[in-house]
């Protein structure tokens, strides 16, 4: 996370209305430009993650785990679940050196699930030859959970992409009433890293409608 991140992107609109490009923007808009363009960047981003399996260094701050509880052979998909990236298994130690421990202190182990289509679930969760095991379990993806067999299997750790939260600016009013003071304390901060200000910029005015003439020419540290 880059901090103050946010208040520099409303700088820089700021910089350009007093330059005499576009019209003054509240907060709130500037806010509603930024959190609308960055979801836009990050589904590009994903789809290029689809197509190539490359990560952008725009996304690395967004790569996330969790080791989700399985119940009835389900566990629920994180909350910010944006793309999947990975899946393990946990299960009781005992096979693989590679253990972790939770915070009752039961140990667990990790085992690489393999995701198997709809169409050859059945057939594998029946296969008499080599059933899904504790040791090899495998899981699909349906609506909104993941699905594991065997059900035993106590934990699967997800590996993912998390979606960006809106990022909110910030502020108290001035004595006069006329102007916005930034609150660092009361923000709620853009995940993205220094390196993506120059294009959330771009697409924050181009979303405000304010001419590009000079926008490229502010920095991060300028703004």
């Amino acid at each position: 996370m880059a901090k103050g991140l946010l208040n520099r992107l409303h700088s820089g609109i700021n910089q350009l209305y007093s330059q005499g490009q576009g019209r003054y923007f509240p907060p709130d808009k500037k806010d509603e430009a930024i959190n609308s363009i960055q979801i836009e960047l990050f589904e590009e981003l994903v789809e290029e993650y689809q197509r190539t399996q490359r990560l952008s260094d725009y996304l690395l701050p967004f790569q996330d785990f969790k080791d989700q509880p399985v119940a009835g052979g389900f566990a629920n998909l994180p909350i910010d679940y944006g793309h999947m990236t990975g899946l393990q298994g946990l299960k009781e130690a005992g096979v693989s050196e590679k253990t972790e421990t939770d915070i009752s202190g039961t140990t667990y182990t990790e085992t690489i699930a393999k995701v198997i289509l709809d169409g050859e679930w059945g057939e594998r969760v029946n296969d008499p030859v080599l059933p899904p095991e504790l040791e090899f379990p495998i899981v699909r993806m349906t609506k909104n959970k993941i699905q594991v067999e065997p059900k035993e299997v106590p934990f699967i750790r997800i590996s993912y992409i998390k979606v960006p939260t809106d990022a909110i600016w910030g502020f108290t009013m001035s004595s006069d009433g006329r102007s916005y003071i930034y609150d660092s304390n009361t923000t709620t901060e853009l995940v993205w890293p220094v390196t993506a200000f120059k294009e959330l910029l771009k697409r924050s005015i181009a979303y405000l409608g304010i001419p590009m003439k000079d926008s490229i020419g502010i920095s991060y540290k300028n703004s």
